[in-house]
């Protein structure tokens, strides 16, 4: 993990992308798997869920000691939850290295006049997103700049502001994702049907077994 952390602490997300490029992924999660104790175990379960956009997202117990995170995100093969993800900025800049599977990563720029997507400020105490809020920014417009695929082995970078949307295109995909630490308090969030507001949303959390299986699938999925 000394590469991520390096590029972590000099805040370069575009060399971490290619750095992770040559990662062994297997070996890396096999050992993470190996080394997860109660603690990690529990720890992983706390901060997992299923995400409203279509895939697991699992938070590994890695680098607790800075205010970045290191995440798997597992799509099972294209859904209805793909089709229906939504269109969103983040409160980091972040970087991709796609496992397995290809993924299309739609990039978007949101105009000034009223358009089809409902606009939402995403709010969350926690660095998780263990629960969450909405409330109404209007209606918006979004104008497609790219469509980039994102195969095999291959790595990305994106800062916070770009507005992007990605969906699992295939059979089953998974990536491992490093955010950088906190660069804004709320995200925003454009979708195409309208979401009850000010309520705070508590997903799911994955249990122990759940994290074991979905990390043995991964791993599966890698060889």
């Amino acid at each position: 993990m000394q590469v991520i952390r390096t590029h972590i602490e000099l805040d370069l997300e575009g060399a971490l992308a290619e750095a992770l490029a040559a990662v062994d992924m297997a070996e890396l999660l096999s050992m993470v798997r190996l080394d997860l104790d109660q603690e990690g175990m529990e720890y992983a379960a706390q901060h997992s869920y299923f995400h409203v956009n279509g895939f697991h997202r699992l938070t590994l117990p890695l680098l607790l000691d800075t205010q970045a995170r290191v995440r798997l995100h597992i799509w099972p093969a294209s859904s209805a939850h793909a089709e229906q993800s939504d269109a969103h900025n983040h409160r980091w800049k972040f970087v991709s290295r796609s496992l397995y599977g290809v993924l299309e990563n739609t990039i978007y720029e949101p105009l000034p006049e009223s358009g089809p997507f409902f606009r939402y400020r995403h709010t969350s105490p926690t660095r998780d997103g263990s629960h969450y809020s909405f409330s109404s920014e209007g209606r918006s417009q979004l104008d497609l700049r790219q469509v980039q695929l994102l195969r095999e082995q291959e790595s990305y970078s994106m800062l916070p502001d770009p507005v992007h949307r990605v969906r699992n295109i295939g059979p089953a995909a998974a990536t491992l994702v490093v955010e950088f630490p906190f660069c804004r308090p709320s995200t925003d969030v454009y979708a195409r049907l309208p979401k009850e507001e000010g309520s705070s949303v508590r997903p799911r959390r994955h249990s122990p077994y759940e994290i074991d299986r979905l990390l043995s699938d991964v791993l599966k999925g890698i060889r």
